[in-house]
């Protein structure tokens, strides 16, 4: 089974053209962070009673609303978030596995590599 790259709205499929596959594909660190950040500031756990404007996130989180906003787009665009309607996200499966106390949340091992030592510890490249 391949991955496949693409938006799905209202039950239609629609692929994204290959240019802006190599770029999400090359982009994989940003998507990461965000999703770090997300479940740092936890995110998750703030739209466990259903949907909230990024707004009230940013409040909440004491962050910036339109930086916030723009997080939760990008994760949007991956399905870790939803957003239901202008500037309003929900929980989706995937953000649900970013919960804390839930079973089977992966909210403390993002968090744990998401650490500035992981970077330190991959191996490096042999150079003659």
């Amino acid at each position: 089974m391949a991955f496949k790259f693409g938006i799905e709205q209202d039950g239609v499929f629609s692929p994204i053209p290959p240019p802006m596959q190599m770029f999400l594909l090359s982009e994989g660190i940003t998507i990461f962070k965000a999703l770090a950040l997300a479940a740092e500031l936890g995110v998750p756990d703030l739209l466990a009673n259903g949907p909230r404007s990024s707004d009230e996130i940013a409040q909440a989180t004491s962050t910036h609303p339109g930086s916030l906003y723009r997080l939760l787009r990008l994760l949007n665009t991956f399905a870790i978030f939803s957003e239901v309607e202008p500037g309003r996200f929900a929980q989706t499966p995937l953000s649900e596995l970013l919960r804390t106390g839930t079973p089977g949340s992966l909210h403390s091992w993002v968090r744990m590599i998401a650490l500035p030592v992981w970077g330190q510890c991959l191996p490096r490249p042999c150079t003659a």
